[in-house]
């Protein structure tokens, strides 16, 4: 499975699962930003692509509960693989933080 195989609610979960990675240590580097851009290149032709994934999870998701409350709700094991494999290359992107560490805990607790 793709990010292009993703439901519109899964599409949702990732963009505001991904805005919660890059907000959680209060530091939105640059390593951040290019590893989004490169994962917008590599799966969806372009970074603006994934930037608007990102976009439209706000305007669906405008609370940090909101997204959680969408997180919870994808229920598709490929999906949540796609989702949890974009969250740890963006938290990756420089050196993962213990805020980022919990965050993916988090969800991988929530998908078990």
């Amino acid at each position: 499975m793709t990010i292009n195989d993703l439901a519109p609610d899964e599409r949702i979960a990732l963009g505001g699962l991904l805005r919660l990675v890059i907000r959680s240590d209060g530091d939105f580097t640059e390593a951040e930003e290019e590893t989004v851009n490169q994962l917008g290149e590599e799966h969806l032709g372009g970074a603006a692509a994934m930037w608007r994934v990102i976009s439209d999870s706000a305007q669906a998701c405008p609370r940090d509960a909101d997204i959680r409350a969408c997180a919870a709700k994808v229920t598709r094991p490929a999906a949540r693989t796609v989702i949890l494999d974009f969250m740890r290359k963006v938290a990756a992107g420089d050196e993962v933080s213990a805020e980022e560490e919990t965050l993916i805990g988090w969800l991988e607790s929530l998908w078990g």
